[in-house]
């Protein structure tokens, strides 16, 4: 139901859910987060997306990749820039290896905000860490070198 939910932009309707599985002591899956981060996202509801994300922590959850990108897709589609990298920090901080989902996300939300100097740090960073970057993250970066 969820995920019928998240698909049809009914975030807020994802987040009764999620509420109530909590208030009748389901704990909520992965999925279940993985739906209402994204549905967030969608919505351009960063900070409920970065809420769920702590939720899962204090929950016990253990974030996976596809969590934080999600996390920083919603931070990259509002212009949240900082937030976008501090999802990335937090992510390499809990030992989740971002991928070139995540940095093309990171970058994107750099280029937003007219920040080219931060889109092509990111893009070192990914060649550091041995992550290949593709079509998407080379054009937003390109894309914020021309702002």
């Amino acid at each position: 139901a969820m995920s019928a939910c998240e698909k049809a932009g009914e975030w807020q309707l994802v987040l009764h859910w999620l509420n109530e599985m909590s208030c009748n002591t389901v704990t909520p899956s992965d999925f279940s987060f993985s739906s209402a981060i994204s549905a967030c996202a969608k919505a351009h509801q960063w900070q409920k997306a970065l809420n769920l994300l702590s939720d899962m922590v204090h929950a016990k959850a253990r974030p996976n990749t596809f969590h934080y990108n999600a996390a920083v897709n919603a931070c990259d589609k509002a212009g949240q820039w900082h937030m976008a990298l501090e999802v990335l920090r937090q992510m390499t901080a809990s030992l989740t290896l971002p991928d070139e989902i995540t940095y093309g996300s990171a970058i994107s939300a750099c280029d937003r905000c007219s920040q080219h100097t931060m889109a092509l740090s990111l893009l070192r960073c990914m060649v550091v860490a041995r992550i290949s970057p593709n079509e998407i993250t080379y054009n937003a970066a390109i894309s914020a070198c021309a702002k």
